[in-house]
């Protein structure tokens, strides 16, 4: 299927990033170089050559995949952020991108789509920073904003070694509650996208929001281990949306 092309085409970026290595982002420039084969019809990569058939089907945008590429790029040179501002630049290069390639397979019904897309892909991006703190901190990245750290009295080496100093949960559970915006600005995208993809775009939301609200009760648990959906919450909220649909 396209989208499954097209999400392997960017967990490959992602996976470089995180797994290749600081001495070694040069695999982010092949990687650049093969989804440009793929849009030149010549790709050599399996991935690359299943998003070839999918941009021929769909229209995936290629500078798309090429901005994404960018902003795993950047996290091989940038490991703090300012401000929010700044995280959500990030956000805009990491995420974002992913909504407009998701939207050329899911269908854009209307001018509102593009918009509510990268809503919800930054609300998706803000949940993944919050549970990969400990994650990220062990590759010696901090994405929450530094400004804000500071306002909560909580440092970066409270972060990297998980200090349970009294701020960091008022933080944690102030980034939820800014997070939790984005997907409350997102609610009306399942309508605003072909009827066959609604249940996909619902089930995408309600796995990241469900993941947010459960750090919210006990924010400090992302430090001891990644916070996920059990099989009874997932086929649970898969009844919930589909009945919505």
């Amino acid at each position: 299927m396209a989208i499954y092309a097209a999400y392997a085409t960017c967990r490959l970026a992602d996976d470089l990033a995180d797994e290749g290595g600081a001495a070694d982002p040069a695999l982010l420039d092949r990687w650049e170089h093969e989804v440009e084969d793929a849009y030149s019809g010549r790709p050599s990569h399996p991935v690359t050559r299943a998003l070839r058939h999918a941009a021929q089907s769909y229209p995936i945008p290629k500078e798309a995949f090429l901005g994404l590429i960018r902003g795993c790029r950047q996290d091989f040179v940038k490991n703090r952020y300012a401000n929010f501002q700044e995280l959500l630049d990030y956000c805009d290069m990491v995420a974002s991108t992913i909504s407009d390639i998701s939207l050329a397979v899911f269908g854009v019904l209307n001018a509102d789509t593009p918009r509510l897309g990268r809503r919800l892909s930054t609300a998706l991006q803000l949940t993944n920073v919050i549970r990969d703190v400990a994650e990220d901190a062990r590759r010696d990245r901090i994405y929450l904003p530094t400004d804000e750290l500071a306002a909560f009295d909580v440092t970066e080496t409270d972060i990297l070694r998980g200090n349970a100093v009294p701020g960091l949960k008022p933080l944690l559970d102030f980034q939820c509650r800014r997070a939790l915006t984005f997907f409350d600005g997102a609610r009306d995208l399942p309508r605003h996208v072909e009827p066959d993809s609604r249940l996909a775009v619902s089930l995408m939301a309600g796995v990241y929001e469900r993941i947010l609200r459960k750090i919210m009760k006990e924010p400090l648990r992302i430090f001891k281990r990644r916070v996920a959906l059990n099989p009874f919450e997932k086929a649970s909220l898969i009844l919930r949306c589909a009945r919505k649909i």
